[in-house]
């Protein structure tokens, strides 16, 4: 009898460890995740890129995903035309570059995010938050910083990418996201706002 309670005992613990850890897994955001994923997928040498290739996949993923779930908030909530036509180019370009980097990836074995980050998430829910009369120039504000980081982000891409065809999609897509910045600090120039370092982008030769 006391044998069995042990063993009823060991097999409880071997139980709520298993369930603790599927939970802790469950618990971490759609980016922790992938990263995980795609480490466990290089070490095992089942992928086709580098993980500094494959975390940069994973982040621009996410931003991508992140400006079609803004923008399509915009389109819904936006009074001014001019914002809501942003939006409206933001979720159709970003849709097909993520679409064409999600198919990047799976040639590569690499993992994306199915859903976007916890710190989006936020971002999004205090865009919903906002007022009828600040929501375009709340969406406005973000579009502008988040594009200055991802040009940055794509631009230092260029160089550090060991991919060949993961570098012709940052070459291919850089161009349109230089544009997207362009509008966004055309249209922020109406509500004065700079960007976060508090200072335009300088002009394109």
């Amino acid at each position: 009898m006391k044998n069995v309670r042990q063993y009823g005992l060991i097999a409880w613990a071997v139980g709520l460890s298993l369930m603790t850890g599927a939970c802790n897994q469950s618990g971490k955001g759609s980016v922790d995740n992938a990263d995980s994923a795609n480490e466990a997928k290089i070490d095992s040498n089942a992928t086709a890129v580098n993980s500094d290739d494959a975390s940069f996949m994973v982040e621009v993923a996410n931003g991508g995903m992140t400006e079609v779930a803004l923008s399509k908030l915009a389109q819904q909530k936006a009074s001014s035309q001019r914002v809501k036509d942003f939006a409206s180019m933001m979720v159709q370009d970003h849709s097909q570059a993520n679409d064409r980097l999600k198919s990047i990836a799976d040639s590569k074995n690499v993992t994306l995010p199915d859903s976007i980050s916890e710190k989006s998430e936020n971002t999004l829910e205090k865009l919903q938050d906002a007022k009828a009369g600040s929501f375009d120039k709340e969406y406005m504000k973000i579009m502008l910083d988040d594009h200055q980081e991802t040009v940055k982000k794509l631009q230092d891409g260029t160089q550090s990418i060991q991919d060949t065809q993961l570098k012709q999609w940052v070459s291919n897509v850089l161009p349109t996201v230089q544009m997207h910045l362009d509008s966004a600090v055309s249209i922020n120039q109406a509500y004065g706002y700079k960007g976060s370092d508090g200072a335009y982008p300088p002009a394109r030769p």
